[in-house]
């Protein structure tokens, strides 16, 4: 399975309306999953630890 790594600056309309559509695009079955693993705004950033 493909992976595409995303990371998201700025969660305000635009960015939250790309969270999403990020997970109704992971909920379909395509053979693609879209991971994101960093979110931020101007104060403050989360990220997610890799795992292998």
């Amino acid at each position: 399975m493909l992976q595409i790594n995303i990371a998201i600056f700025g969660i305000g309309n635009v960015g939250s309306t790309l969270i999403k559509q990020v997970i109704s695009y992971n909920k379909k079955e395509l053979g693609t999953a879209l991971n994101v693993f960093a979110i931020a705004n101007s104060s403050v950033a989360l990220l997610r630890k890799w795992s292998n």
